[in-house]
């Protein structure tokens, strides 16, 4: 019997529990809201014709309410290229973005006219997830922007705000090493330049090979190329040649620098512990062979490839010395006969 009484017990708190969430529910339907629709452009100021730039739709709702559609009766008549979505604070920001190119300088106007947004509002109770859907209703201010004709001065230079960067695959040298570089093109702000092409400021402590495109995409312009070290007793700087570009913000061309890359040079010989040992007795050449930073095998195959072309030129105990067309290195006899 009292057992009987306890499930009763039960099952009432819970019609009540399952009320008030029903009541909250409603409540919260019924303060859904969309606060705020917004049009835009990035860049902001100006917008240069024959350049791409991105026309914004920015909808505010609460954190918990999600876009899940929306018709305009005014602006672009096809879809949205692309959805994201943010919470700031205690509102969330949705943004539809729409990639255009105007061919001509005009204003382009966008009336003022109604959103109709499909809103999904989330509750979460414990391990429940539900999402109520409702249409709700707001009319956008118009929007005015000018398309400008591209400057004179910026004729055939990117237009936007780009950065430049130069990274390696290690941080340390020995003299004749390879090192893999990395450059990058990252666009903020408008559109990479075709047929771009990466080149280092010259150097007299080693040889670079032509940068070879492997990634592009809107934002990045991604190249690698291999850097042999020369024999050298003083760390190695690199850095990229600058790129002129024409700024959104000041309306001027500027010079886009990239920060130096600087390689290490090792402290330490790369050659087994015996090898240290020096004879007296050996001619000056072995004596300065010994104490050589020594190429590391696994670079001697990159070495051989790169310039398709050696001459064997001398020989110290298990190590070759080796000269290129424009190269030369110390390198193991067991590699040597790999990439011969």
């Amino acid at each position: 019997m009292n057992l009987c009484r306890k499930w009763q017990k039960l099952a009432s708190e819970m019609r009540i529990v399952l009320l008030a969430i029903c009541i909250g529910g409603m409540v919260n339907i019924l303060s859904a809201k969309l606060t705020s629709a917004v049009w835009g452009t990035t860049p902001t100021t100006p917008v240069y014709a024959g350049h791409p730039y991105t026309l914004t739709l920015t909808l505010e709702t609460k954190p918990n309410e999600e876009i899940t559609g929306i018709r305009l009766e005014q602006g672009p008549t096809r879809p949205a290229d692309r959805q994201t979505s943010e919470v700031k604070g205690d509102r969330r920001q949705t943004i539809l973005h729409w990639h255009q190119t105007e061919t001509q300088p005009k204003i382009v106007a966008i009336p003022s006219g109604l959103v109709l947004a499909n809103v999904a509002e989330v509750q979460v109770f414990g391990f429940m997830r539900s999402a109520t859907t409702t249409q709700q209703r707001l009319q956008a201010e118009a929007f005015n922007y000018k398309v400008e004709p591209l400057p004179q001065e910026a004729a055939g230079t990117p237009v936007g705000r780009f950065s430049l960067k130069l990274e390696a695959d290690a941080k340390t040298f020995s003299p004749g090493e390879v090192r893999l570089l990395t450059a990058t093109l990252q666009s903020y702000e408008g559109t990479l330049p075709e047929d771009y092409t990466f080149a280092l400021k010259a150097t007299t402590s080693g040889k670079v090979y032509p940068f070879r495109i492997i990634r592009n995409t809107e934002q990045n312009l991604i190249a690698q190329a291999h850097f042999v070290t020369t024999e050298t007793t003083s760390d190695i700087q690199l850095c990229l040649m600058p790129l002129t570009v024409f700024d959104l913000a000041s309306r001027t061309l500027q010079s886009v620098t990239c920060p130096p890359l600087t390689l290490q040079l090792k402290t330490a010989l790369e050659a087994n512990e015996e090898d240290l040992v020096v004879d007296v007795n050996a001619s000056q050449h072995a004596v300065k062979a010994k104490l050589l930073r020594f190429a590391p095998s696994m670079h001697a195959l990159t070495l051989g490839i790169l310039e398709g072309d050696w001459e064997d030129i001398s020989a110290y105990g298990e190590w070759r010395y080796v000269r290129t067309k424009t190269l030369g290195g110390w390198i193991r006899k067991q590699d040597l006969e790999t990439v011969k």
